[in-house]
């Protein structure tokens, strides 16, 4: 007897790499990913901008990097005694204008720079839902915590996601002809508006996205969404918010992925890595742990003389 629907997924056009560098973009189920590849030594930069959910709001970030136009002196405001814009988190805030301004500049400079060397791009949307300023009617990136009454909420339609991921897709396309790209959809449910609202605004983003891939080459559909609605489909795999992905979920996620994404030999290397960085990280409980800890680094050394494009995120 059959108790659940599990997902097989269809073999890609390609394979990732550990010699690929990778980008990783979009909502917080997307650092979830870009960090297990992190922790498996991968060359990965993880969404530089924040959590960013919504098509139109990564349109605007990525023709922004591409045309290198940070936030202007007109745009940024003094909020609760700091520095901010409606185009980056709170993290990015400031006490001086000047500082703002800089930091934003050399993000932005750093996130071309950065797209245009990236092999694979992995591309999480969240959610259809928006947030517009309310004197210009504007989708902004962030609303940095200002009063309320500032912003509206808004439903993107399928037309409206449809431009702004193709034009995301074209500008990553002019400005790195190469690049492979991953879109997914997040398993996160958004729930300020209702069930409702979350399953209206996943089925639009969901109808978008295949849209796009029908039509791009290397443009494909990472099925995330669905082995958390279909293939797990319990509570228990959720965080104790019953709307983040917990971690037992994000690692069967991860390893859907790899079986998808990796050759036989990427899967070894990420399980050696896996091995030898517990090694390191855990308390020894041998009868000579610094001569233990020792023979391990000296494996890592090898490993990383045998494959130096390889990224360590712990100090060997």
């Amino acid at each position: 007897m059959k108790f659940r629907t599990e997902i097989h997924i269809t073999e890609p056009p390609f394979r990732i790499h550990h010699r690929d560098k990778i980008t990783v973009l979009g909502s917080c189920f997307a650092v979830h990913m870009g960090e297990w590849l992190r922790r498996h030594w991968w060359n990965v930069d993880v969404n530089p901008f924040g959590n960013v959910y919504n098509p139109v709001s990564w349109l605007e970030l990525l023709e922004r990097s591409f045309e290198e136009r940070p936030p202007q002196d007109d745009e940024v405001f003094v909020h609760n005694g700091q520095w901010k814009s409606l185009l980056l988190p709170s993290r990015f805030n400031t006490l001086e204008k000047a500082e703002y301004l800089r930091q934003a500049a050399r993000l932005f400079r750093q996130v071309r720079r950065r797209l245009q060397q990236t092999d694979v791009l992995i591309l999480t949307y969240g959610t259809a839902q928006v947030f517009r300023h309310t004197a210009t009617g504007k989708v902004v990136v962030n609303c940095n915590k200002i009063p309320s009454e500032l912003c509206r909420r808004d439903m993107l339609s399928i037309e409206q996601m449809n431009q702004a991921i193709g034009r995301s897709i074209d500008l990553l396309r002019k400005l790195n002809p190469e690049v492979r790209i991953i879109l997914t959809l997040s398993p996160v449910r958004y729930l300020h508006d209702g069930l409702t609202a979350n399953a209206r605004s996943k089925a639009r983003l969901l109808e978008s996205i295949l849209q796009q891939t029908e039509q791009y080459e290397n443009v494909i559909y990472f099925p995330a969404y669905e082995i958390f609605m279909d293939d797990l489909r319990d509570y228990r795999f959720y965080g104790p918010d019953l709307k983040q992905p917990g971690e037992q979920g994000i690692n069967y996620t991860i390893e859907k992925f790899s079986e998808a994404f990796f050759s036989d030999e990427t899967s070894q290397l990420c399980k050696r890595i896996a091995k030898l960085r517990a090694g390191i990280l855990h308390r020894s409980i041998v009868q000579n742990p610094e001569n233990h800890h020792q023979k391990i680094r000296d494996e890592i050394t090898k490993l990383l003389n045998r494959h130096p494009f390889l990224k360590p995120d712990i100090e060997i």
